[in-house]
């Protein structure tokens, strides 16, 4: 999976874009589930070309709800926010299904428009996101039913390129061979898929979530890097690992 592109505006008269390669990671076992996100955002001004590193946080909070995302997910300048959306739908709907179909749906027609304005005001830009038309956005939900710890992931690609139509559909997971413990990556993810194709050893779950993270910081450090956040949801309760502190969600822009 290659990198992803993000855009943002810092303020109404400065647009900016962030080339940005995420690193998410959830893992799935029979008791819990774990997400984790890197930290590395490079921004690009549009005008002046010239990139900066920040420090982000990827992990929001919805209600009972927790969820990641990486890809095209903020413009300020058009109003689109797709952690807004996100928290809206979370918070809206009676279960997580319910929320999970009618954001996508919702997000599938925002994201078309996004692209269609692209096209029309920034040819540069547009061309590098149909580079990652496989990738426009994708979000990982963790949270609790009744009784159990559930995650949710949905994976937004172009399905037209004449329309510029967005579909969503169900990423897959891999077998890790802990327990049917299942892991999902986002991002970038070469090294972790060299690593789970030629690693057979038992690692930890919480263990394996910040080695695969770090596996791809070694790999990319100029998109992705530390501090990691991790956080853990069990049956009535949800565990932070780790949690970096002095940076805001918010600040988390595409």
């Amino acid at each position: 999976m290659s990198k992803f592109l993000l855009i943002c505006a810092v303020t109404a008269a400065c647009c900016t874009t962030a080339v940005h390669a995420s690193s998410i990671v959830v893992i799935v076992t029979p008791t819990s589930v774990i997400l984790g996100a890197d930290s590395r955002g490079t921004f690009i001004d549009l005008r002046t070309l010239k990139p900066e590193k920040r420090k982000v946080s990827k992990i929001h909070q919805a209600g009972n709800f927790y969820f990641a995302l990486c890809g095209l997910t903020q413009n300020s300048m058009t109003n689109f926010d797709a952690a807004r959306v996100i928290s809206n739908y979370l918070q809206r709907q009676a279960t997580l299904h319910a929320a999970v179909e009618a954001m996508s749906a919702d997000l599938c027609r925002l994201l078309s428009i996004e692209l269609k304005r692209q096209q029309q005001l920034h040819a540069a830009l547009f061309a590098k996101s149909m580079e990652y038309r496989d990738n426009i956005l994708s979000i990982a939900i963790i949270g609790c039913d009744s009784v159990r710890p559930i995650a949710r992931l949905v994976n937004f690609s172009i399905q037209n390129m004449e329309t510029l139509l967005v579909k969503a559909e169900q990423p897959t997971g891999a077998l890790t061979g802990q327990d049917n413990t299942r892991a999902y990556c986002f991002g970038e993810t070469a090294a972790i898929n060299h690593y789970m194709q030629h690693n057979s050893e038992t690692v930890e779950p919480l263990n394996l979530v910040e080695k695969l993270i770090k596996l791809e910081a070694e790999d990319q450090p100029r998109f992705v890097g530390g501090p990691i956040d991790i956080l853990e949801v069990k049956a009535g309760q949800a565990i932070w690992h780790k949690k970096k502190r002095g940076c805001p969600v918010q600040e988390y822009s595409w």
